[in-house]
């Protein structure tokens, strides 16, 4: 029997994804009867930025552009097109779901009870912008007048031109050599 070693890989990743059990808890029990629980264990940081709110948003996101990135590697150094094909299927479903992740943020923005008129030409479609801000490249630190003048005038789509602009800021750190640090060594 052949072994592959990247299938292997994939089945790692996979499995250290996976969360592991909870110490003192039997399976399918409450982890919050464990012994020396504290409903604070469960909480992020806020003097870090970290709230319960954007928690679920990043580690999906990052879970899903490790399984891209991988899923990247598998394409690249497979020599089985069964794990190829698995490989880009694993690719394509990642990047579906971090940009439903984006939509879903986006949505829930859009309806927030902030003042003003929405970032978004038309309501629930996050394809184009309202006409002062559409030439603009969304979320960058230099909008053109007439785009400063709108998100002045708008709390709401300030807001929204601010989640673009986290979008790219956190998009940016998954591209090129700065993500190799997830990445196994060869």
């Amino acid at each position: 029997m052949r072994r592959c070693p990247l299938l292997s890989l994939i089945f790692l990743a996979a499995l250290a994804m996976a969360q592991p059990p909870i110490a003192g808890v039997p399976p399918g029990g409450d982890p919050t009867s464990r012994p020396g629980y504290s409903p604070d264990m469960n909480r992020d940081d806020p003097r870090l930025g970290q709230t319960d709110e954007n928690r679920f948003f990043r580690e999906a996101f990052l879970t899903g552009m490790t399984a891209v990135e991988l899923g990247k590697v598998a394409v690249a150094k497979a020599s089985n097109d069964a794990v190829k094909q698995f490989a880009q299927k694993m690719m394509d479903a990642h990047l579906k779901l971090n940009e439903d992740l984006k939509q879903l943020a986006r949505t829930g923005m859009e309806h927030d009870f902030l003042p003003g008129d929405s970032l978004w030409a038309r309501p629930d479609n996050f394809a184009a912008p309202a006409s002062a801000c559409r030439s603009q490249t969304l979320g960058s630190d230099d909008p053109s007048l007439d785009c400063k003048a709108f998100l002045a005038s708008s709390e709401k789509a300030a807001a929204q031109w601010e989640l673009e602009r986290r979008f790219m800021v956190f998009e940016a750190r998954f591209q090129g050599p700065g993500f190799d640090r997830l990445l196994p060594r060869q």
